[in-house]
């Protein structure tokens, strides 16, 4: 009896111990779902350079033609060394305009433990100096279909 008691509390435990990992690696992937999602990777502090991101849905980002475009993710003081898994979806319609600066892309630069996988980029425009990519201006990490 002592024993199938034990092997309850063991296996309970063990179930317990699983969820709760589960769950803390979910809390710490950061869902992409907006434009204004991705201006805030690398300049807001729930956002950063080094984080694990999804993106959760296609991004429609016509709106940066006609404002002070998007900035790159990471430059080469500050690379992105985290993960971003497009999951299949799209982002469309980019304008990235620094003048001359290099290293220009959707990502600037990034550095060795960077990982990007899973994404679609649609009707990207990038106007720049030199090391340009729809993607990365810069990789220095992995890239995965």
């Amino acid at each position: 009896m002592k024993l199938e008691k034990t092997r309850t509390y063991l296996y309970a435990g063990i179930v317990l111990l699983i969820l709760g990992f589960v769950n803390v690696y979910a809390d710490a992937v950061i869902r992409i779902s907006t434009l204004d999602d991705l201006k805030k990777i690398g300049t807001d502090s729930a956002f950063p350079l080094d984080g694990d991101y999804i993106l959760a849905q296609d991004i429609n980002a016509a709106a940066t033609s006609t404002m002070n475009n998007f900035k790159r993710i990471g430059d080469q003081e500050k690379p992105f060394t985290g993960s971003f898994d497009g999951q299949g979806y799209a982002i469309s319609g980019m304008d990235i305009n620094l003048g001359g600066n290099s290293n220009l892309g959707f990502f600037g630069y990034t550095g060795s433990t960077a990982r990007i996988m899973n994404l679609r980029l649609e009707k990207f425009n990038i106007y720049a100096g030199g090391n340009v990519g729809a993607l990365v201006g810069y990789n220095g990490g992995g890239i995965d279909q």
